[in-house]
């Protein structure tokens, strides 16, 4: 992988979670939002939801009828808290310096923590007007079916069905996406959660289609520990460019790379103009 992906992989994992993180908030709509939004944005701020804890695994070339424990790519821990605050602990079993990164959405900021590097950074998080992510969102009252404000939610695509998952009701959608068929497992009762995700890509130049499958291996409901959407007293706060070093090299060396080439590689990742602009906001996060 190079310099240029990772970073583009990393930078699209700081919103990671932020949609579910909005959707959990009490917020207060503008007096000038659509009724109907704020009617169904505090309905579901008044249900039963109180937080969760979901264990994730992605399986490549895997399908729901067909799950193969061989192929597990990553396994996820999501956590919500009743505030909104969201922290995603990631795991890649299969990569040989065995990275382990907490995407954490609190307070204000986002922040990666890497845990097998004891090293950690933080941005402020985007400018977007939280209740125009609300209104996006999908509405738990009607099903999943609606966003906030009324209109088709467009995003999951169209209902086929639906069926019990882990023990909650999910409703099913489908949508194509410039060939690729996706299948998404909505809970209305957790917020329109989306409990199963299926990827049935667009075929490759020898006309092969391969699926991949994300699903929750298990649901526990309520509030997460505190700890979780903070770092380690004990880990070292760095500019991101710092903490891209540190992930350059630890992935280098355990895959046998010479230390002069690492030291090459790494001094690349100063020059990349995305991370430039992260150490500038970087600068600015509490």
């Amino acid at each position: 992988m190079t310099i240029k992906k990772l970073v583009v992989l990393t930078l699209c994992g700081l919103f990671i979670g932020f949609a579910i993180t909005v959707a959990s908030r009490r917020m207060r709509l503008n007096a000038s939002e659509a009724t109907k939004a704020q009617n169904a944005f505090v309905a579901f701020a008044a249900s039963p939801f109180v937080g969760l804890t979901a264990h994730r695994s992605e399986y490549l070339n895997c399908s729901r009828d067909k799950v193969d424990p061989d192929r597990l790519s990553t396994r996820r821990i999501l956590y919500v808290s009743p505030a909104g605050e969201t922290a995603e602990v990631i795991e890649q079993p299969s990569s040989k310096e065995k990275p382990v990164m907490r995407l954490v959405h609190a307070r204000g900021k986002a922040m990666h923590i890497y845990e097998h590097l004891g090293l950690f950074f933080a941005v402020p998080e985007n400018g977007s007007r939280p209740e125009n992510s609300i209104r996006s969102l999908g509405d738990p009252n009607t099903d999943c079916t609606k966003t906030m404000d009324g209109r088709d939610f467009e995003k999951a695509g169209a209902r086929i069905g639906e069926e019990s998952l882990l023990g909650y009701r999910a409703v099913r959608f489908q949508k194509n996406l410039n060939g690729t068929e996706r299948t998404t497992w909505l809970a209305p009762d957790l917020g329109c959660f989306d409990i199963q995700t299926e990827y049935i890509w667009a075929p490759g130049a020898a006309g092969v289609r391969t699926t991949t499958l994300q699903r929750t291996e298990r649901i526990v409901v309520g509030p997460p520990g505190s700890g979780v959407f903070q770092a380690p007293e004990t880990f070292r706060r760095v500019k991101p460019s710092e903490a891209h070093q540190a992930v350059v090299a630890a992935r280098l060396r355990a895959n046998g790379v010479a230390e002069d080439e690492v030291r090459r590689q790494v001094a690349e990742v100063l020059n990349d103009k995305l991370l430039t602009s992260l150490d500038a906001r970087a600068a600015t996060a509490p």
